[in-house]
C-alpha cells in the first residue's frame, strides 16, 4: 500500500464518518476467521468478493487494516480498534433483526382502545370473543368514557371518536355512519301532543358534552328547552327514555334493538348524521397487534355505513 499523504489522510478521515456496516462485518469475519477464505465461507460469499472489498476499503481509508502473513491475516493496530465498535454494531444488528422478526411474528400484547360507553357495548363487545379467539396472544383493555385518550401521548393504542381529529401524527379512518332522531318510548308518547317539541320533557348531554353534533342540534333549535334529565352516558339516557321519562336525540340503530322506541316526528331541520371515526398513532399503526385490532373493527359492523 502506498505511503499515507495528507490527502490520502483527509480522505480516510471522511471515509470513517462514513463507515457501513457492510464493511465492518467483513473486518469482524476476516479478523475472527484470519484469513479471507474463511470469512467468505461465515458470510456466504465468495473469497474473491471478501478481498476485492477489504482492498477498496483500505483503499478508501488510505490505511492497512490486515498484515498479510504465512500464518493467515493479522489486524493492525487500526483494525484492533474498530473491532470492540464493529462487535457493537453487529450486536446492534442482531437485535435489528430480532425485532423485525418479533414485528412479522402473530399479534400478541395489550392493545388499548378508546371508544364510547355504548358502542363498545353494542358494537365491540358482542364480536370481541372473535377476535381473541383468532388471536390468542392478544389482549384488549376497552377504555370507555367521554374523556378523550391522547394518541399523540400514547394515552392509547386506538380510539373510536365521534369528531375526526386533525392535529398529530394520526391515522384516520371513517366507520360508520349514523343518522340521529328524537326518540321516545312509545307508552310515554301515547295521548300526549307530539307536534311541538317544547312541552316534552327532554333527556340531554351534560353540559361538557353540548359540542357534539346531537347536543348542539337541540340546544341550537330548541334553546328554550330545559331539560329534565342529563347525562354524560348515552346508555343512561337511552334507559331513561325507555323507562318513559322523556324523549331524547338518539342514534336509529338504538330503534332497531329497542322497538318499544318511536321517532317523534318534527318539521325542525334534519338532524346532523355522525360518522364514527377509527384513529390510530402513526408510531404504531401497522405493529401486528394493533393492525390485527384495526383490520378486525373494520371488517364489522362498525367498518360499514349504515343502510
Amino acid at each position: 500500500m502506498r505511503p499515507q499523504t495528507p490527502s490520502t489522510h483527509h480522505r480516510g478521515l471522511d471515509a470513517m464518518e462514513t463507515f457501513k456496516w457492510d464493511d465492518l462485518r467483513i473486518v469482524l469475519a476476516i479478523a475472527r476467521h484470519g484469513s479471507a477464505t474463511q470469512a467468505a465461507r461465515a458470510l456466504g460469499m465468495t473469497q474473491a468478493t471478501i478481498s476485492r472489498r477489504l482492498q477498496s476499503l483500505e483503499e478508501e481509508l488510505g490505511l492497512a487494516l490486515f498484515v498479510r502473513t504465512p500464518e493467515g491475516m493479522l489486524p493492525t493496530e487500526l483494525a484492533q480498534t474498530l473491532l470492540p465498535r464493529a462487535e457493537q454494531m453487529q450486536q446492534a444488528a442482531l437485535a435489528v433483526s430480532a425485532a423485525v422478526h418479533e414485528f412479522a411474528e402473530a399479534p400478541r400484547g395489550l392493545v388499548r382502545l378508546a371508544i364510547p360507553e355504548d358502542t363498545a357495548a353494542l358494537h365491540a363487545l358482542p364480536h370481541l370473543p372473535t377476535l381473541l379467539a383468532r388471536h390468542p396472544d392478544l389482549q384488549i383493555d376497552l377504555h370507555t368514557g367521554t374523556a378523550t385518550s391522547d394518541l399523540t401521548r400514547m394515552e392509547a393504542d386506538l380510539a373510536i371518536r365521534l369528531v375526526r381529529p386533525t392535529r398529530g401524527d394520526l391515522r384516520v379512518q371513517a366507520l360508520q355512519t349514523t343518522r340521529f332522531a328524537v326518540y321516545g318510548a312509545a307508552a310515554y308518547l301515547d295521548g300526549r301532543d307530539t307536534t311541538d317539541l317544547t312541552k316534552l320533557d327532554w333527556i340531554d348531554w351534560s353540559e361538557d358534552l353540548a359540542h357534539i353534533p346531537d347536543a348542539r342540534w337541540r340546544r341550537d333549535h330548541l334553546p328554550q328547552v330545559a331539560p329534565r334529565l342529563q347525562s354524560n352516558s348515552m346508555r343512561i339516557r337511552r334507559d331513561a327514555v325507555l323507562l318513559q321519562m322523556g324523549v331524547a336525540v338518539l342514534p336509529s340503530v338504538h330503534a332497531r334493538i329497542w322497538p318499544e322506541l318511536v321517532e317523534v316526528p318534527h318539521d325542525l331541520p334534519p338532524l346532523p348524521e355522525v360518522t364514527l371515526w377509527l384513529v390510530g398513532h402513526a408510531r404504531t399503526r401497522y405493529t401486528p397487534r394493533v393492525n390485527a385490532v384495526w383490520d378486525f373493527i373494520l371488517s364489522q359492523e362498525l367498518g360499514q355505513h349504515e343502510g
